[in-house]
């Protein structure tokens, strides 16, 4: 059985929308805890910025895979570009999170190849070259 690349796109970018969710959540279920036993500190107020920029950039992956499940445009300009934000920010962490960043830097990989290859397979063929011994 085979699979559109459009729908293995959304998939994955769906999946890293989960993760980023998940991720969030931690972070803001942790910031509630250091505000309960370390009260007064910066550390609480640093996770839930960083909860809340994690949970913005999962909501948008969320409306890019929707937009890829349904064949918008605009869907595959952001996939592309909120997949290279995941590269660049993969290699900024590589040398803490070797095996993690490695991972992820693959998957966008394999999100920007299965785009391109959904604008490809869109794109109207180029028209035949006229035959040899034909006169126009």
């Amino acid at each position: 059985m085979t699979r559109s690349p459009a729908v293995i796109a959304a998939v994955l970018v769906g999946l890293q929308s989960a993760l980023g969710m998940l991720a969030a959540g931690v972070l803001f279920a942790g910031a509630r805890h250091a505000r309960r036993w370390l009260p007064g500190t910066e550390a609480a107020h640093h996770r839930t910025e960083l909860a809340w920029i994690i949970l913005v950039l999962a909501l948008g992956a969320l409306a890019i895979a929707i937009g890829i499940a349904s064949a918008a445009g605009w869907a595959q300009i952001g996939a592309i570009c909120f997949e290279a934000l995941v590269i660049v920010v993969d290699v900024l962490r590589l040398g803490r999170r070797p095996g993690a960043s490695v991972l992820s830097i693959a998957l966008a990989v394999t999100v920007i190849v299965l785009v391109v290859s959904i604008h490809r397979a869109g794109a109207p063929a180029a028209p035949a070259p006229p035959a040899a011994g034909a006169s126009g």
